[in-house]
């Protein structure tokens, strides 16, 4: 009974808990000093400190004691109602009530199995959820490894095209610096980026002096020529290519040298573009054009007859000289031997001249004849020199032949 008891005041105490009202439950049977005494409770809910929960328990007289009336739901034994039939009605009513509770409680299992029912499902759906992210990140797992790989490839191929550009530019730098040519390096407001040592050797200058300045002000704006600043800019804006602009430099001991400047525009360093210009010092190679020219001259001109010969004997030059002298034009002579002009009996002379010639003999005003194209024989006086290579070796002889028929 005492544990029927303490399950309805736990009950009691749980409705005022969920409700937040007073419950009351009446005709309840209490042990109180040795003798069964029914009381009606009342359980309210009350405010505490801080988040524990308190209860105020009233245990009431049936019937209502010290004036209070009975409690609705009450039921009345009568007076003359014995001890058993009094326990019996009890016992019914706490049957009753334990009936109303476990429907309850039943009601409540229900309700809780259907939540945990739910929370399965979920929790189902949930771990399918999670082995599909699983699945998910299997694939972005091997996404990422896939993508390392990749990463890893391009960053060798990287390395590799890093190396080779390294190795291109080593090569290109070599080049550039062992070239003979002068070379300079503008931007686009035609300052030097860089030279070569061929450029500083050239106009007597250093990296100093030059990285940094605007070309035409090299050297004291030596380079301030007409004309070379507008066609500069032409080749960067257009990207025309310039080839052989002659501009004479003066150095500082009044020495003129004559350069041919060519530039071409650098396009593969996108906005910032480049210019790539080249300055040959053709000086000598026009004083020896000139010189040559003026030895043409000469040649051509003289009313002697000069020739050149190889070391076969076989001509290989033959002046107008030569053509008033013998009758035979530089066409018919070039290439064949002299034995148009040559007397029957002086058929082997050429190749004596050749043998002394080489030999090291000096060959001056040596007479000896000629035959004319028309047949009448010319008294000439030959001078003979070595034709020489540029390492000193002989290919062959020059002639000169005056006629001395006159004298």
């Amino acid at each position: 009974l005492l544990c029927i008891q303490l399950a309805i005041s736990a009950r009691l105490m749980r409705k005022a808990k969920e409700d937040h009202v007073p419950v009351m439950r009446s005709g309840m049977e209490v042990n109180i000093g040795g003798a069964f005494r029914t009381v009606d409770v009342e359980v309210s809910p009350m405010s505490g400190p801080g988040e524990e929960e308190h209860y105020l328990v009233v245990f009431l007289n049936e019937g209502g004691a010290n004036g209070r009336s009975s409690l609705p739901g009450t039921i009345a034994l009568p007076e003359t109602a014995d001890a058993k039939d009094r326990r019996i009605l009890l016992l019914e009513r706490e049957v009753r009530d334990v009936r109303d509770q476990m429907r309850v409680l039943s009601e409540e299992a229900e309700t809780n199995t259907e939540h945990l029912q739910s929370a399965h499902e979920e929790m189902l759906s949930s771990n399918e959820e999670l082995q599909s992210m699983n699945e998910e990140l299997e694939t972005s797992k091997e996404e990422l490894q896939s993508t390392n790989e990749e990463l890893i490839t391009i960053n060798e191929e990287l390395v590799q095209r890093h190396a080779e550009l390294k190795e291109s530019r080593d090569y290109a730098e070599g080049i550039i610096g062992t070239m003979a040519t002068p070379l300079v390096v503008l931007n686009a407001q035609l300052r030097v980026r860089r030279a070569n040592p061929a450029f500083y050797q050239a106009f007597r200058t250093n990296k100093e002096e030059v990285e940094g300045v605007l070309v035409h002000e090299i050297g004291n704006h030596r380079w301030d020529v007409e004309g070379l600043r507008r066609r500069l800019m032409e080749v960067l804006q257009h990207g025309v290519e310039m080839k052989g602009f002659e501009v004479k430099h003066t150095y500082p001991a009044d020495e003129e040298h004559t350069f041919l400047v060519s530039a071409r525009r650098i396009d593969h360093l996108g906005p910032q573009q480049r210019l790539l210009v080249t300055m040959e010092d053709v000086t000598d190679g026009r004083r020896s054009s000139d010189a040559l020219q003026r030895l043409a001259a000469i040649v051509t001109g003289s009313r002697d007859a000069i020739l050149s010969l190889d070391l076969e004997g076989k001509v290989l030059t033959w002046n107008l000289g030569a053509e008033r002298m013998f009758g035979w034009s530089a066409k018919d002579m070039t290439g064949g031997t002299l034995d148009p002009i040559l007397p029957a009996e002086r058929k082997g002379e050429v190749k004596q001249l050749i043998a002394r010639t080489v030999a090291g003999e000096q060959v001056e005003l040596f007479e000896t004849e000629r035959m004319h194209k028309d047949g009448h024989r010319v008294q000439v006086s030959l001078t003979v020199s070595p034709l020489r290579t540029a390492d000193g070796s002989i290919v062959g002889i020059s002639q000169i032949e005056r006629d001395i028929t006159a004298a």
